[in-house]
């Protein structure tokens, strides 16, 4: 595989990581009480069925988990705000 096919490949995975950071933040709202657009996402560990992920709006942060669901389909989601 050449240098141009690996740079094409992480194109790919940086745009399909950009897209679910969209819909973790669609979760994320609603749970925190914050709009879409001031949430930022980080450290996000998707699973099969369950995934972890650390929302921070307006200086606060808080760790956040899905569970039962596959692809687009969200059965729970939960989020705490991180203990001081």
């Amino acid at each position: 595989m050449s240098i141009k096919s690996f740079s094409v490949i992480g194109v790919v995975i940086a745009l399909s990581l950009a897209g679910c950071s969209t819909a973790y933040k669609s979760y994320t709202s609603g749970q925190i009480g914050c709009a879409e657009d001031a949430i930022e996402i980080t450290n996000l560990d998707q699973g099969l069925y369950n995934s972890t992920w650390v929302a921070t709006c307006k200086g606060k942060r808080f760790f956040c988990s899905q569970t039962g669901g596959s692809g687009t389909t969200v059965k729970q989601v939960t989020c705490k705000e991180e203990l001081k």
